[in-house]
């Protein structure tokens, strides 16, 4: 469903987080289409046709070790959200049982990252 943004008027998409336009943040957003399960991130971003996780550094349910990374994966119980940066270092973004966290803090990740390339 398309929404006005509230700064330029223009007609964006509810589930972007920013105005492709002018940048300004989506007061329109609607977090309840957001995944919640891993496999619901998966679906999603597959719905997207982006490049291979090469490319775009981002990998869904992998514990990718390399550098310039952003994932999730369940380890036991846990759920692990990381980022690895040019070196290689890991930060953990999140690591607890809240799936729905874990998955919500990657998909705004994303979000954020396909908002800039957009522009």
């Amino acid at each position: 469903m398309k929404v006005l943004c509230d700064y330029c008027g223009s007609l964006i998409d509810e589930d972007d987080i920013d105005c492709n336009y002018c940048g300004a943040k989506n007061n329109g957003y609607k977090k309840n289409n957001t995944p919640k399960t891993i496999e619901e991130l998966k679906s999603w971003y597959n719905s997207l046709n982006l490049p291979s996780t090469e490319i775009t550094r981002i990998f869904i349910d992998e514990d990718y070790k390399k550098p310039k990374a952003f994932g999730i994966y369940k380890d036991n119980n846990r759920y692990i959200v990381y980022m690895n940066n040019l070196e290689g270092k890991r930060i953990i973004r999140y690591d607890g049982a809240d799936e729905s966290y874990a998955v919500n803090e990657l998909y705004l990740k994303i979000k954020e990252i396909l908002s800039k390339v957009k522009r």
